[in-house]
């Protein structure tokens, strides 16, 4: 298996996590940031509306030899969640206390649930480890409005 055949996975799974919630992406050499309005993972094309003109444009994901991945979101590293974040995602996990055979406690056990990623990707939270594969860019500081947990229960989805 190729290095190209395990990123692009990753990074499609990023673009479509990204995408109801504004996700932000460059193509490779160009500093233009756009809004990702649509992906297509059969074709590894993503579309955005242009800036000034708000008519769709798009672009393949990989260059034109499919040697290489020319599109990187922009996602925010971990260690740069705020303590007011950090409550809120804790507030979508839940935990465990685990015991020894002797009943003695040993730690707690911390899962996650479906609010916790779609809190890590409202908030476009690089919980894949893409800025550090180099697949995504690491956001400015105030590229995305924080969201918080309540505003997400009350997002719809629909079906396509």
């Amino acid at each position: 298996m190729t290095e190209l055949s395990k990123q692009l996975p990753l990074l499609l799974k990023s673009l479509c996590e990204g995408l109801p919630f504004g996700l932000k992406v460059t193509k490779r050499y160009k500093h233009e940031v756009r809004t990702l309005t649509t992906v297509d993972v059969e074709s590894c094309h993503i579309h955005y509306l242009e800036q000034d003109t708000e008519r769709p444009f798009g672009y393949s994901i990989l260059d034109p030899f499919r040697a290489y991945i020319v599109v990187k979101p922009f996602l925010r590293p971990m260690s740069s969640m705020t303590e007011a974040e950090r409550s809120q995602y804790n507030s979508t996990r839940y935990s465990e206390s685990v015991y020894d055979d002797d009943g003695y406690y040993v730690e707690e056990k911390y899962y996650d649930t479906l609010e916790t990623f779609d809190f890590l990707n409202a908030n476009h939270f690089d919980h894949r480890g893409l800025i550090e594969m180099n697949l995504a860019n690491e956001a400015p500081i105030d590229m995305y409005k924080t969201r918080s947990v309540e505003e997400l229960s009350s997002v719809v989805y629909t079906e396509v």
